[in-house]
């Protein structure tokens, strides 16, 4: 992969990518390997379903709640910076989280989660989008996005096992302590605003760009621009249907199909393994399809979203788990369309912020899931549940669909400003 020109020198920044990656990594670890404890937690404080789904909802109102205004910092002082803090933040709020003893006390802490990992996802993004050339990005992008679900995996499959031997407290312990310690390394990336980075034309627009940022300019940016609002809808809806099965899928083959909470919490960290064959092809494809037609980030979100839905139908109604995996590779292929498609759509000087705005859209689609899921589970059975939410599948596919209709007036639109701004 190529970087780009004014950038980063390689050596750093390629030491920075992966600092960034690894903290990709204990992000969703801190965020997700709730999700194989929950059958220990619901047994351990005597919770309903709605209740276990609260306890991964509430991390994304956290988010939801934070997200914007840690963004907007970022992009108003220092990207590098935000990213030590939030990174220390949830590393502690995980640790605090492993000494509760309270249902109440553990929302508490969770939410401090999401607060930490709020803009995360959104500051590293931007910074990498900046290190590589636009016909990279697709590749990078997606080689990054690979993190979550190594994360997830090994959360899945090591947090299943740990608490099957030491209990769902000392798990959470082992995810704080393993946060903080990786994220002492982000102290070490290099400060892009304490360097001389880029070439005199690009600095005359960022000075210029610089005081255009703020948080009334990314709101518009989002609300006005059609395309990048059917995008953070069909993420919001993608982000649902992962939330809700994900947030259940250990307690149905717990509890529907008789799986121990290690065989559960290995299925589903195999899973999300398997799914990281998905980034590569999804990067090549992307880049490749771009070539040809600059709308294909669309275009692919809005067939894997139709597909993940059809494939985790036939896993959970026929209980075949197979499909679970070819579902999730159908999802990973596309996991980074969707967020190559927000730094496109919007000026660089704001590309923090307004993806803050769109992980606002996709944390709060988020948060839903999980206790929608478990309130419908109470209602009739997890299996019904489960099924039922797949439909936000097609609706993902249909906002994907509009946001490609819209794509090209404004992604020229944005080329001409930015090529104006560096005059």
């Amino acid at each position: 992969m190529s970087m780009q020109p004014g950038t980063l020198p390689k050596g750093k920044a390629y030491y920075s990518f992966v600092v960034l990656y690894l903290l990709f990594m204990v992000d969703f670890m801190s965020r997700t390997g709730v999700n194989s404890l929950v059958p220990l937690i619901q047994t351990d404080l005597g919770l309903t379903d709605t209740q276990v789904g609260m306890i991964s909802s509430v991390v994304m109102i956290g988010m939801v709640i934070f997200v914007l205004p840690v963004t907007y910092f970022a992009d108003k002082f220092s990207r590098k910076k935000t990213v030590v803090v939030l990174s220390l933040f949830w590393g502690v709020a995980v640790l605090v989280s492993s000494q509760t003893e309270s249902y109440t006390t553990l929302l508490i802490t969770r939410f401090f989660v999401g607060l930490g990992c709020s803009g995360y996802a959104a500051i590293s993004t931007s910074m990498i989008s900046g290190w590589f050339a636009e016909e990279q990005r697709g590749k990078a992008l997606s080689i990054y996005d690979t993190a979550m679900d190594v994360g997830a995996a090994v959360a899945a499959a090591a947090c299943g096992m740990l608490a099957g031997m030491m209990g769902w407290q000392v798990t959470l312990l082992f995810v704080g302590c393993l946060s903080l310690a990786i994220s002492v390394a982000s102290v070490f990336i290099p400060d892009e605003k304490k360097m001389a980075l880029e070439k005199q034309k690009a600095e005359k627009a960022a000075a210029k760009a610089e005081n255009k940022v703020s948080v009334g300019a990314a709101v518009k940016a989002v609300l006005s621009n059609k395309p990048l609002l059917a995008v953070s809808l069909g993420a919001g809806f993608n982000n649902f249907l992962y939330c809700a099965t994900f947030g259940w899928i250990n307690m149905y083959m717990v509890r529907d199909m008789g799986y121990s909470v290690s065989l559960a919490g290995s299925i589903a960290g195999a899973v999300s393994l398997v799914g990281v064959l998905g980034y590569p092809i999804g990067g090549i494809i992307m880049d490749k399809w771009y070539k040809k037609d600059i709308r294909s980030r669309a275009w692919l979100a809005a067939i894997s979203g139709v597909l993940s839905g059809v494939c985790n139908v036939i896993a959970v109604y026929f209980q075949c788990i197979p499909f679970l995996f070819i579902g999730y590779v159908i999802v990973t292929i596309a996991a980074a369309a969707p967020h190559i498609c927000t730094q496109e759509l919007v000026e660089e000087h704001f590309r923090s912020t307004s993806y803050g705005m769109y992980v606002i859209f996709i944390q709060a689609f988020g948060a839903v899931g999980p206790t929608l899921a478990g309130a419908l589970s109470e209602a009739s059975t997890l299996m019904t549940s489960l099924i039922l939410i797949q439909i936000a599948g097609l609706l993902a596919g249909l906002m994907y669909m509009i946001a490609g209709k819209l794509y090209i007036p404004t992604y020229k639109k944005v080329k001409a400003l930015e090529e104006k701004n560096a005059q």
